[in-house]
């Protein structure tokens, strides 16, 4: 069976590779917390605003190296590529999700 946390990297994996802004609405909270390199982004809002901004815009595609699944909390090893560069972006995030599934705090941290 898979588990909350690994659900919702699964979800986010689809809805980012994919554009689907209003996927990636119904899988974070309302309350939810994003911390990456760019700064803290509180609310669901502030999220969504974060990836209409930065991800969607220069169309950011992921894909998981290794995953660790511990049940509402799901770690992912990741590649993130841009058409925008040939770099290859090396990414660990960190998911905790609530009893509901949504993702209530993502940390994003470059390697």
């Amino acid at each position: 069976m898979t588990s909350l946390g690994r659900a919702a990297w699964d979800a986010y994996r689809a809805a980012v590779n994919t554009k689907d802004a209003a996927a990636l609405e119904r899988l974070f909270a309302a309350d939810a917390v994003a911390v990456n390199p760019f700064g803290w982004f509180t609310g669901r809002d502030a999220v969504l605003g974060f990836y209409d901004q930065y991800v969607f815009a220069n169309d950011v595609t992921v894909e998981a190296t290794h995953v660790i699944d511990a049940g509402r909390d799901c770690v992912v090893e990741l590649d993130g590529t841009t058409p925008a560069t040939p770099d290859v972006q090396h990414m660990v995030d960190l998911f905790t999700v609530g009893d509901d599934g949504r993702v209530t705090r993502l940390s994003i941290y470059r390697r």
